[in-house]
């Protein structure tokens, strides 16, 4: 759409690198959110706003940059922490005790994470099919899959049954372990490189 109405990649290349950044910070933030209250509010709410938003830059178009890159910010950011909630809600699912669930989750994450990847294969697909339709279609179109998906898990009753874990927390999260900060350390490079290449040249 922005190639389409503006005439030069720069505009989109801004806007997918809006969105990215927006989307890099919101997901830790909206994930300490759903640790907090729990998963059925920041799923309903964020993929609401980001629906909102996708569905007007489908209606206003990209000709106003600043509106455009002002949505594509928030829709990047209110992007709802779908696959984390999964990956929280995945051990209250799975039946036995500890010992068998431990078996159970380890082949429910490896299905997790096949699925995601398969995104990979399908989500070009799809989206080159809305395109050819129209940018404006392919827009609406994410927008009602993310509020089915986001509202799918939201409702289910595992999302509303799930409690946050008391006790004190320390402020930094997960990143208070060092194997942890390393690990972020290394992707952080490496979705850098890779992310750089959709908007550098």
């Amino acid at each position: 759409m922005a190639a389409g109405q503006a005439g030069s990649l720069v505009g989109s290349g801004l806007l997918a690198a809006g969105y990215l950044v927006a989307f890099a910070v919101g997901q830790p933030l909206l994930g300490r959110l759903a640790d907090r209250i729990g998963h059925v509010l920041p799923l309903l709410l964020c993929s609401s706003l980001a629906a909102a938003a996708l569905s007007c830059l489908a209606l206003v178009g990209t000709s106003r940059l600043p509106l455009a890159v002002a949505l594509t910010v928030a829709a990047g950011l209110f992007n709802p922490a779908l696959e984390g909630a999964l990956r929280t809600l995945w051990p209250t699912v799975l039946p036995g005790p500890d010992e068998v669930r431990a078996t159970y989750l380890r082949t429910a994450y490896a299905l997790d994470n096949g699925t995601q990847e398969s995104v990979y294969a399908v989500g070009p697909l799809l989206a080159g099919a809305l395109t050819a339709l129209s940018p404006r279609t392919a827009l609406l179109a994410t927008a009602a899959l993310g509020l089915v998906g986001a509202f799918s898990v939201g409702c289910s009753r595992p999302a509303r049954a799930w409690t946050p874990a008391g006790g004190a927390r320390h402020w930094l999260g997960p990143l208070k372990s060092a194997p942890v900060r390393v690990l972020l350390a290394t992707m952080f490079c490496a979705g850098g490189a890779v992310g750089a290449l959709r908007v550098v040249p």
